[in-house]
């Protein structure tokens, strides 16, 4: 047993299903499947019921995950505790970091580790790009100090056909999708919850960013089906207007479009997500300050994640 097999438990028993843990962790489902049976051989104890549906936590089981989950945060907390350990090492620290990232992802939570950065590292350069994945892996194998976040769920296989084995790369976070639609859908009262499947036959617009080449939600939902996508669009106002007027759906991070109370949440049976992948050489790790940068977007994404709240089925969604 180790740090990473702790980790492994407590994903699978966040996402209910040892194959979205999978999914998410970029391992084969059949290796997470081995080491929950080799946890429950060492402990002599079930950890999961097994169904068709997914895993549920045994009464023990729950014991021994909470019990994982405060190791895991123990040790995270260790780690935040050395990771500035030398003010003047920070403040002699005067080197550039390039930070690749998709366009449309969350500036506000960037700009939050950005500014905590700074404040360790006032003498160092972070120069952010919006950039397309095949030209930034090109500059990544030559440009040193450079990161990219590239969000799209892609098995080991994928990943290792899209990206140079030069590079390493990490998943950095899952980010929860969810079900959008105008309160005014017929459709809507019908759907208090909905799983992934019965929304892929539903009517989808979807919002394509204008540099990238295919919607990432896209391809999370190749993953589950074919979906009945009848628009894709790069333009999020356009996207907020064919909810209302055309009565389809949309599939989106489940902080967006929030604050319109014409549109409404529907959350999905199981959780579904939109992994966030950090691709970097792994020279960049020699710098101080790139392992600073990435220990910190870490946490902030593991905060996110675990401050989001997916809908219950006996929660009132359509207000």
């Amino acid at each position: 047993m180790n740090l990473d097999h702790l980790k492994y438990l407590v994903t699978v028993a966040d996402c209910e299903s040892i194959h979205e843990a999978s999914r998410q962790l970029l391992l084969k489902q059949q290796y997470i499947s081995n080491v929950i049976k080799s946890l429950e051989r060492y402990v002599d104890v079930q950890i999961f019921e097994r169904t068709s549906k997914g895993v549920t936590p045994t009464i023990n089981g729950q014991y021994l995950i909470d019990k994982a989950r405060t190791i895991l945060t123990t040790y995270e907390e260790m780690e935040d505790s050395y990771l500035y350990p030398d003010n003047q090492k920070l403040l002699d620290c005067n080197e550039s970091i390039t930070l690749y990232i998709p366009a449309y992802l969350d500036s506000n939570q960037l700009l939050d580790v950005l500014d905590e950065f700074d404040s360790y590292f006032p003498n160092v350069t972070v120069t952010v790009i919006s950039h397309g994945l095949n030209k930034t892996v090109a500059t990544l194998l030559t440009e040193p100090n450079s990161l990219f976040l590239y969000p799209a769920n892609l098995n080991q296989e994928e990943l290792t056909q899209r990206v140079p084995v030069e590079l390493s790369w990490e998943t950095i976070s899952s980010v929860p999708l969810m079900l959008f639609a105008a309160k005014a859908n017929p459709l809507v009262q019908k759907y208090p919850v909905i799983s992934i499947e019965k929304a892929l036959a539903l009517p989808l617009a979807l919002l394509i960013p204008q540099s990238v080449d295919i919607s990432p939600i896209y391809q999370v939902l190749l993953s589950y089906g074919k979906p009945n996508l009848q628009y894709m669009v790069d333009n999020p106002m356009l996207l907020f207007r064919m909810l209302q007027k055309k009565n389809c759906f949309t599939i989106a991070k489940q902080n967006i479009l929030t604050d319109d109370n014409s549109i409404v949440r529907i959350p999905f049976e199981k959780p579904v997500f939109l992994e966030l992948l950090l691709i970097y050489h792994p020279d960049t790790l020699k710098s101080y300050a790139v392992r600073s940068l990435i220990r910190l977007m870490k946490k902030s994404q593991n905060n996110t994640t675990n401050n989001s709240q997916f809908v219950k089925a006996s929660e009132k969604v359509v207000e």
